[in-house]
């Protein structure tokens, strides 16, 4: 995930991604930062360094503007929004786990008890100012640290401000450089002995900082008048950020670069550093998870200063703009209209887009809105459904601070994939929960749908005009295809040929026939919203979207939940009477992958719960290719072939005792001694098939990979057929004729006891089933020939 764009205050800004080498491959450092958005947050800077009484501040405030102000306060907002609203956990060492695959946990090593000692701890444990912001080492899990377990000398239980020492505030503005710390003794921020007074600092004058190069890691540098002090490298000083989702990591690495940092989070605060503010610690109130029928995540924070209460909001386009200010005043107005068309711009570029809003919560709202949801918490009865209107209940209203677009760029070897399924016959259909635009673009660049393929786009905010949309489309399908089989059969007998279409050069074909000697090649896109009414039973409305997939030779359902992706799933299983194979790599995608007849699980960033719900885990999508083309068609055709074999060996040697009962008047004897009985298929013909069905290949994987046309015999089942059954069956049966009454006339008139007679017949059969799959065999291994050679 690199974020690439941010439309804020409806001004869009610019990040052009880095080019990551294989050493770099963990950096945070994957855009460079947009210059403009850097200046607002110097002036911001300036706004916040500088307002104190007597000092240049009342210059600034006065001849800002109030909308200027407002610009300003919601660049804040919105980083914050990055920064807060999300589910990162803040760690001190990067996540080692201690239990091995056999499930036994491995001791500490000794680099791991020597990490303590590092640079970056010693730097830590020396400067209590580190210190207080990363405090002894604690658990990951943010239930496991609040406030009120934590001792009153960490800023846990400190008061919510982290700047605790007895000195002035000074502004985060007049911060450090990345390189650089300040010319000041460690003692000096030591708290003052309760035995004596705290210095007067209130006539200390602060100087103009020579440069504001606001930096991911500084803000301001010192007064020329200072001589910074060596200091560790800041990169050892960030904090590890774990994510649920690779897209909440990335906004919050965006907004660490930008100055904005998460220091750390609990259950019931969180301690960020922001431009110009400084370090502050605020109160968690409530978080409203991310659920795939809102859309969106929020969380509510208490202002430490002020004391009011404000929502942040983070989600789809869709599920924010649909809940800001119903009225708003025009300059808004603009401000929203400007930010849609940055949202559609994005989209079209293939960008993931996220909106961000807030909202201004009153106590006495609040307080009712509390009660309420503490009752829906509690419930045990229909609590989704209560929780999910209280959540509704409290976002609304809310003003828009900006959107992003973060490209989560393909995968090596995708579009190629893609279109070796497409050769190989198979139907591809992508359920997306990406906008429209964002799929379409998608699509085109993994190849599922191309440039000269018509694209029907299914977009019905009703029923009734889902099913006039559907129904024109399968009657435009309809019609094409009839004028294309038509042409075909016009082709086929030049006496068909119209006069009134013909050549004007005289000749047979004509330029609309021309035009139709290729097939035309559909793909339809279907937006969550109609898929609400194709997937409603009540609307009978599956039977024509059907129709029309069929028809396309790629479809894309973009917004869809994770319930209406099995939904899909299980459609086309039942009624298209298909095999189908999901594969995903997201918590989203569990239950479309449990849902379909194979289901293949893409383990990586989006954590492991798709591996562990699938069938088969690989780690790379252009796996699939070697999955289904090589192996795919490999197995089946070893199972095919081993089933067949195991039809005709039994058959065949059931034929043969069965010819011996007509000289036995059917009183069950055989000629063949129990001892071979038993030992026929218990060693005789057992391990040959065996070793055909793990080591035969019927052609070289470099074959089956340039030529995706050869899995259509594997799709189609053409190996194991009835036909073929039928065909084993009888040349078992003739074998078997020839081998007994050959037999027979040979020991005819003979001397020979009725076991000599057995074991010639046991000899022929065994030799002449080994013969049989011999010639079934396509590839000869050592092991195939030596365990051939041995039974021989």
């Amino acid at each position: 995930m690199i974020f690439q764009r941010c439309s804020i205050n409806g001004v869009d800004y610019d990040h052009s991604p880095l080019i990551i080498n294989d050493k770099q491959e963990n950096s945070r450092d994957t855009f460079l930062i947009n210059h403009h958005l850097l200046d607002e947050l110097k002036t911001l800077e300036l706004q916040y360094l500088y307002s104190q009484p007597g000092s240049r501040a009342a210059v600034i405030t006065k001849s800002s503007s109030v909308s200027q102000r407002q610009n300003s306060q919601r660049i804040l907002d919105f980083f914050f929004t990055l920064t807060a609203c999300n589910t990162v956990i803040v760690a001190r060492h990067p996540h080692k786990d201690q239990m091995n695959a056999s499930g036994m946990i491995i001791e500490s090593t000794l680099e791991d008890k020597n990490a303590s000692d590092s640079p970056r701890h010693s730097q830590g444990s020396k400067n209590p100012l580190f210190r207080s912001l990363f405090p002894a080492p604690r658990s990951l899990s943010p239930i496991a640290s609040s406030p009120s377990s934590s001792p009153p000398g960490t800023p846990e239980g400190s008061p919510k401000h982290s700047h605790i020492f007895h000195l002035p505030r000074i502004p985060q503005s007049f911060g450090f450089r990345s390189n650089q710390t300040p010319e000041i003794k460690v003692n000096t921020f030591q708290s003052v002995p309760e035995n004596e007074t705290a210095p007067d600092c209130t006539n200390i004058k602060l100087a103009r900082p020579t440069d504001l190069a606001l930096n991911g890691n500084h803000i301001h540098s010192l007064p020329a008048s200072r001589t910074p002090s060596p200091a560790t490298p800041l990169e050892s000083q960030k904090p590890f950020y774990e994510a649920e989702s690779p897209d909440e990591l990335a906004l919050v690495d965006a907004a660490y670069k930008y100055g904005c940092k998460l220091l750390r989070r609990n259950l019931h605060s969180i301690l960020l550093s922001l431009p110009g503010i400084g370090v502050t610690e605020y109160e968690i109130l409530n978080v409203l998870p991310f659920d795939s029928t809102r859309k969106r995540m929020s969380i509510i924070v208490k202002n430490p200063e002020t004391g009011e209460k404000i929502l942040y909001c983070k989600g789809a386009d869709s599920a924010v703009l649909d809940n800001l200010v119903q009225r708003p005043d025009e300059s808004t107005q603009l401000r929203i209209f400007q930010t849609e068309q940055h949202l559609n711009q994005y989209s079209k570029r293939g960008l993931r887009v996220l909106c961000m809003a807030k909202r201004h919560i009153s106590d006495t709202e609040y307080e009712e809105w509390a009660l309420i949801h503490k009752e829906a918490e509690n419930t045990l009865a229909n609590r989704e459904v209560k929780l999910l209107e209280s959540y509704n209940k409290i976002e609304i209203n809310m003003q828009l601070l900006g959107a992003t677009g973060i490209e989560d760029r393909l995968q090596d070897g995708v579009p190629e994939t893609v279109q070796a399924l497409r050769k190989a016959g198979i139907n591809v259909w992508v359920l997306t929960g990406d906008k429209q635009e964002t799929a379409i673009n998608i699509a085109y660049s993994c190849a599922l749908f191309s440039q000269n393929m018509e694209i029907l786009k299914l977009n019905g905010h009703t029923k009734d005009q889902t099913e006039h949309t559907l129904a024109s489309f399968v009657n435009q399908v309809e019609m094409e295809e009839e004028a294309y089989f038509r042409g075909l059969s016009i082709r086929s007998d030049p006496n068909l040929v119209d006069p009134s279409v013909a050549d004007t050069t005289g000749g047979s074909t004509s330029t609309l026939e021309r035009r139709r000697r290729r097939r035309k090649e559909r793909g339809l896109v279907v937006d969550g919203k109609t898929l609400v009414y194709i997937l409603d039973r009540r609307a009978n409305l599956r039977g024509l979207f059907l129709q029309l997939a069929t028809q396309c030779q790629a479809v894309m359902c973009c917004r869809a939940t994770p319930l209406q992706k099995a939904l899909i799933v299980r459609l086309a299983k039942e009624h298209l009477q298909v095999l189908t194979l999901a594969i995903g790599d997201g918590a989203n995608d569990v239950s479309m992958i449990q849902t379909a007849d194979v289901g293949v699980g893409i383990s990586g960033v989006e954590g492991r719960q798709a591996v562990l719900s699938s069938d088969f885990a690989i780690t790379r999508f252009r796996h699939l290719q070697k999955l289904l083309l090589v192996h795919g068609h490999w197995c089946y055709d070893r199972l095919a072939k081993i089933i067949l074999y195991f039809f005709y060996k039994n058959a065949n040697f059931v034929f043969l005792l069965m010819w011996y009962q007509l000289y036995c008047g059917f009183s069950t004897a055989v000629m063949i001694d129990e001892l071979y009985l038993v030992m026929f298929n218990l060693s005789f013909t057992s391990i040959p098939p065996i070793c055909v069905g793990i080591y035969d290949q019927d052609a070289p994987e470099d074959i089956l990979l340039s030529k995706p046309e050869l899995y259509s015999k594997t799709r189609r089942g053409k190996v194991y057929t009835k036909t073929s059954f039928w065909i084993n069956t009888i040349d078992a049966l003739y074998q078997s004729i020839v081998m007994f009454f050959v037999a027979v006339g040979v020991y005819n008139h003979s001397e020979a006891g009725v076991y000599e007679f057995g074991m010639t017949i046991l000899h022929s059969c065994v030799i002449t089933q080994l013969l049989h799959i011999c010639i079934e065999i396509k590839s000869w291994t050592v092991i195939q020939g030596w365990r051939h050679y041995n039974f021989y």
